[in-house]
């Protein structure tokens, strides 16, 4: 951020991953940028949102996170994808072993790293004790131009992987990892 240049903050939905959104852009240099996927009930999701972005981020839908990527592509800016859900479409899905089994992951952090040459990092939220946390990042990517296809995928589920196998108590099973077949 500080050489000008956009990144790829890519997180997962272990322990607190909202925290982040309301703590990350006090000490950045630049615009950060969070992607989700709407909720059906429009007054609901304009209350997280409007929390979401207490700390100064912006909330991007799913489906407008190509454009905020290529609005902030000249200027420093931090772009958070959590993309450890089930894929939408098998056809777009990338395979990958995880935790034992096929699985499918969604395609986005890898696509927007290699179309856009942003390096990727990934964010974890780890709880301290009651009401505090604390956020560490690690390198999946930095240049993405020299990734083969799916080698940052394959980065990001290793990030994944080894932080449910050290603390399986903060994964939220409940997105059904494996409802799809290849």
């Amino acid at each position: 951020l500080d050489a000008g240049r956009p990144v790829i903050l890519a997180g997962s939905h272990i322990s607190s991953w909202e925290w982040p959104c309301l703590t990350i852009p006090e000490p950045v240099r630049g615009q950060v940028v969070t992607a989700y996927k709407p909720l059906s009930n429009r007054r609901i999701d304009q209350y997280y949102n409007k929390r979401r972005t207490r700390g100064g981020a912006e909330m991007v839908s799913m489906d407008d996170t190509y454009k905020a990527l290529r609005r902030y592509q000249e200027q420093p800016a931090m772009f958070i994808l959590v993309g450890d859900q089930s894929p939408s479409s098998r056809k777009s899905a990338q395979w990958l072993p995880f935790l034992n089994r096929d699985t499918a992951f969604m395609p986005g952090i890898e696509f927007f790293a290699r179309r856009f040459k942003y390096p990727v990092l990934y964010f974890h939220s780890q709880r301290v004790r009651r009401g505090y946390y604390e956020l560490t990042y690690q390198e999946v990517w930095l240049n993405p131009e020299q990734a083969n296809e799916t080698d940052i995928t394959r980065a990001y589920a290793a990030h994944i992987e080894q932080i449910i196998r050290e603390q399986p108590e903060n994964w939220l099973w409940s997105h059904k990892r494996w409802k799809m077949s290849r």
